[in-house]
């Protein structure tokens, strides 16, 4: 799926409006691995592809990689087995609360959610939960958890319509579709940056194919160096000698005597 004809574009508009003016290398790298988990996994709608992309400016304090939710390792026994969190997060074994605690780009928690990302993304995610630290699985985990409702039981299609509207209805369906991951936190200052994000992509040219560059012309071939023009006594000279050549040998083979 083409995603951004025109990439500068996008990036200009997010640093300007969104970072200050400036992003660092680590912030660019986390939407580029959103955008690409996008391009394998998204549904073309690009008020959800804002969203997506908005969601982690929040889950991650804007730094755009993944991270741990962070706590005391005791602040996790809220998600262990046998607690309200714990069964609602499918954990089944003691020490799961720690172990699949807040991890990533929008924060997946729980064995549950591990399974079902393992199954869909083709990794042990159960036997390895660290490998959703890794960026392009973190921006997978996103991008799929998302539209799929692994977080809440709604996906983004609940809440974000496929029509292109103002921003004002924009705003309305974006800070529902905060209940794709913790209700209504924060709702409302993801969904002003999902607007951001909703520019930004329409600057870059979503769904649009880069420009196609044409090919250099081929240079002209180095014109042929053509013979100079012989003159008329040149011409004259040159018949003369061959017309001289031509009568010795006539006279050599019929015997005549030359002077």
């Amino acid at each position: 799926m083409a995603v951004l004809a025109q990439p500068d574009a996008f990036f200009r508009h997010v640093r300007t409006h969104l970072f200050g003016g400036h992003m660092a290398q680590s912030q660019v790298d986390g939407i580029n691995a959103i955008i690409a988990a996008w391009a394998k996994y998204g549904d073309g709608n690009l008020q959800r592809l804002s969203y997506v992309l908005a969601t982690p400016n929040v889950e991650t304090g804007g730094a755009y990689q993944p991270v741990y939710e962070y706590g005391p390792r005791s602040y996790f026994n809220k998600y262990e087995p046998g607690t309200k969190l714990g069964k609602r997060l499918g954990n089944t074994v003691k020490g799961d609360g720690f172990r699949f605690r807040g991890t990533g780009m929008v924060q997946s928690t729980g064995r549950g959610n591990a399974i079902r990302a393992g199954k869909k993304l083709g990794l042990d995610l159960v036997g390895h939960p660290e490998l959703m630290m890794d960026i392009s699985v973190s921006a997978q985990i996103l991008v799929v958890g998302t539209l799929e409702g692994w977080f809440t039981g709604k996906g983004l299609a609940a809440y974000i319509d496929d029509a292109d509207e103002s921003d004002d209805e924009d705003l309305k369906e974006f800070i529902q579709a905060r209940r794709t991951v913790n209700g209504q936190d924060k709702a409302l200052v993801i969904g002003k940056d999902a607007l951001i994000f909703e520019a930004a992509l329409k600057a870059g040219g979503y769904g649009k194919k880069p420009a196609a560059t044409s090919a250099p012309a081929k240079p002209a071939p180095a014109p042929t160096a053509s013979k100079p023009a012989k003159s008329p006594l040149a011409m004259l000279a040159t018949a003369a000698i061959a017309l001289a050549i031509g009568l010795y040998q006539f006279a050599k083979a019929n015997g005549v005597p030359l002077p």
